[in-house]
């Protein structure tokens, strides 16, 4: 079955599925690895099933990823908003590229129905769109949410 021990400290072996396979490999990705070889499980809420196992950092590979970012912050900074506003738009069209992929990866991973799943994408993509819209805004205004409670 692929699942976690009752102590949750060792893994059983399990293959990634076909179809995770596929969904990585139309994305450009390197497919999810076997459990054999460690990492983190990706199980599916409606059976238990280890659909995939992802490759973890450990602490000293993180940390090192962590300052390669903090040591990039100040040169990003200085892009001018505009500029950055138009990484986020770039973002937004490589999701609506691939929504039905990345949908698909939702339905797997946590269980979600397609439309559902959809739409979790297409909240991305809005945000995006509504990211990009802000970098052209100036003062650094917070505006409300279109979501209640948020």
């Amino acid at each position: 079955m692929g699942r976690l021990d009752g102590a949750g400290s060792r893994m059983l072996r399990a293959m990634p599925s076909k179809e995770v396979t596929e969904i990585f490999e139309s994305l450009g990705l390197a497919p999810p690895t076997d459990a054999a070889t460690g990492g983190f499980a990706v199980v599916d809420p409606s059976n238990g099933e280890t659909i995939a196992t992802l490759a973890m950092d450990d602490g000293e590979a993180a940390m090192a990823k962590l300052g390669r970012a903090v040591a990039a912050f100040p040169s990003f900074r200085a892009v001018p908003g505009p500029k950055r506003g138009e990484i986020v738009r770039r973002m937004g069209e490589i999701l609506r590229h691939h929504k039905d992929n990345l949908a698909r990866i939702l339905c797997a991973e946590v269980g979600k129905g397609i439309e559902e799943a959809r739409g979790e994408v297409q909240e991305m993509i809005d945000i995006c769109d509504f990211a990009t819209g802000l970098s052209r805004s100036l003062g650094g205004r917070t505006f409300m949410s279109e979501r209640e409670g948020h």
